[in-house]
């Protein structure tokens, strides 16, 4: 019978030290097979479309959100997004949000004690 892809071995949030060897895993079930493609930080991964991923050596580069999906003529499914971080580093993210009206007051006064 045909069917819609259901992810069943989704990738796994990973914390390891850098320059560690990570496998990451999207197994799908679903008729005809899925394809499975890859993300990293919601962009698309070329050419990684089998149902593991290895980052040779976890670097700042390659640290971040990783995902998948698997899709047929069926349908498709999203994996959620698994964190890879490096063991020992210190990883933050921040947002800063400044109305309008700040950044005018800023220039202004920034102008003034020129």
């Amino acid at each position: 019978d045909r069917s819609a892809p259901i992810i069943i071995y989704p990738p796994e949030a990973t914390y390891v030290p850098l320059y560690s060897k990570v496998n990451l895993s999207c197994v799908a079930t679903g008729y005809p097979q899925p394809v499975i493609t890859w993300y990293k930080d919601d962009e698309r991964i070329d050419n990684a479309i089998t149902p593991f991923y290895i980052i040779e050596a976890l670097t700042l580069d390659t640290r971040g959100r990783y995902s998948c999906s698997a899709s047929n003529e069926e349908g498709m499914d999203e994996s959620d997004k698994a964190y890879i971080k490096i063991k020992g580093l210190i990883q933050y993210m921040a947002s800063l949000n400044l109305t309008k009206r700040y950044v005018e007051e800023f220039i202004k006064s920034e102008r003034q004690q020129k």
